[in-house]
């Protein structure tokens, strides 16, 4: 049982890893369509290791925890909270 847990956790950590790789890094022109601001960072799903914890507690990325419905926002903005855009994960 302990093992098909540890499975899991690599899964997860890959997805992450699958989804950073895919939405990369918005560019320098992204503004909320609430609050037009440019202070845009990707949303990052899956179980988060060490170095994405570390982004996120800089303000380099949001996690959007570990469920994705293929319906989630790619983009939050940390002005005024807003998430948008589509992670096309779900296809």
């Amino acid at each position: 049982m302990r093992w098909w847990w540890i499975g899991v956790g690599v899964l997860v950590v890959l997805l992450s890893m699958a989804v950073m790789a895919r939405i990369g890094h918005p560019p320098t022109e992204l503004r909320c369509p609430e609050c037009r601001s440019l202070e845009v960072i990707p949303i990052v799903y899956g179980l988060p290791g060490t170095e994405l914890t570390e982004q996120a507690e800089r303000g380099e990325v949001a996690l959007g925890g570990c469920i994705l419905t293929g319906n989630d926002p790619a983009w939050h903005c940390t002005a005024c909270e807003h998430r948008w855009g589509r992670t096309d994960m779900g296809r």
